[in-house]
């Protein structure tokens, strides 16, 4: 086997980035770390369930494909590859041919292998040596949308910048809206990078989408409503001096109290003390 400064000699293949199914595309060919080489023996196998095969063309000057078969049952194509004279001998690193694909249409999302798995070199004078394999994996994506995403996104980004705080029915209590922002900021930046993966799989996107609504919901339902300081009974409207008896009960209690879950209803601004600006809040809203 040849080698070139401590590396061995091999079949080159390139990358190729996702594709849909009916889509065709091209994968490069190529050889490295080579010498004095004036034939090639290559085999190459793709994943026929996953392509078909469509030709391929030498665009090297002084290279020729002399022939080729093509074994549609094992999903092989093997290549005989003549380099004309002493000026087309490969040497170092050398494209050798362009290979045409498609992928099959009705294709879920998935991956298929293209490799080579059999290259000889030979020189002028017939030595021949087995150079190295090479092997390249192929996404399949199918078509996807990122309007629902964007959307998202935008909703997202006008809500925050709309928010103000205050003590009016939607508004936030003053000193909530700066962490609901940041809480809603991650959710937007994880969205974002989404939106931004042109690999992203529609499941992705669908899970994004449902992750930034979550947070756009946590984010809404910090604003004060007419139904805050309701704080006895969430499933009526409207505040009663009940519920003025409620805060003014718990007046004191923090959230490292031992009966903080039984009075948290109480802490109406949810800044984890129930304090006189929670009384003050729900005596102006008293009916």
């Amino acid at each position: 086997m040849f080698t070139i400064s401590g590396q061995v000699a091999g079949a080159t293949l390139s990358a190729v980035g996702p594709v849909k199914p009916g889509d065709s595309f091209t994968i490069e060919l190529g050889v490295q770390q080579v010498a004095h080489v004036s034939a090639l023996d290559i085999t190459v196998q793709y994943d026929k369930n996953v392509f078909d095969y469509v030709d391929a063309v030498s665009d090297r000057s002084g290279t020729v494909i002399a022939d080729s078969n093509h074994d549609t049952e094992t999903g092989t194509v093997r290549y005989i590859i003549a380099n004309s004279g002493t000026s087309g001998v490969m040497n170092g690193e050398a494209s050798v041919m362009q290979m045409n694909f498609q992928a099959k249409a009705g294709l879920p999302d998935g991956s298929g292998i293209i490799s080579v798995i059999r290259a000889v070199a030979a020189e002028g004078n017939g030595q021949e040596t087995v150079i190295g394999h090479s092997l390249q994996t192929i996404t399949i994506l199918n078509a996807v949308s990122k309007e629902a995403l964007l959307a998202a996104i935008a909703h997202a980004e006008s809500i925050s910048n709309s928010a103000v705080e205050g003590i009016n029915n939607g508004q936030f209590f003053p000193g909530t809206l700066d962490s609901m922002r940041g809480a809603l900021q991650l959710a937007m930046t994880a969205a974002q990078a989404v939106a931004g993966n042109a690999g992203a799989t529609q499941l992705v996107i669908t899970q994004a989408v449902t992750d930034l609504e979550a947070g756009i919901a946590a984010f809404e339902s910090g604003k004060i409503t007419v139904n805050t300081g309701n704080v006895i009974n969430k499933e009526t409207t409207g505040i009663t001096i009940g519920d003025i008896a409620n805060v003014a009960f718990s007046l004191g209690t923090d959230n490292t109290s031992s009966t903080w879950s039984l009075l948290v209803a109480a802490d109406v601004n949810r800044n984890g003390t129930i304090d006189l600006i929670d009384l003050a809040f729900v005596a102006t809203r008293i009916e």
